[in-house]
């Protein structure tokens, strides 16, 4: 039985560092694509407002 409780925790340990790990990568997803996003955005307008002056 104490076995069967230190592999327990250990598995339970392990899916805890991964929920974690995973909920981090999706943050940082999130916010690369929002700059990536921004930054097209602010191209772009950066981009038209040069025609303009043309």
């Amino acid at each position: 039985m104490k076995e069967y409780l230190i592999d327990l925790k250990a598995s339970a340990a392990f899916f805890g560092f991964s929920v974690v790990s995973f909920s981090e990568v999706d943050i940082v997803m999130k916010i690369v694509s929002f700059l990536l996003m921004s930054s097209f955005v602010l191209r772009r307008w950066y981009l038209m407002e040069q025609n303009k002056k043309e």
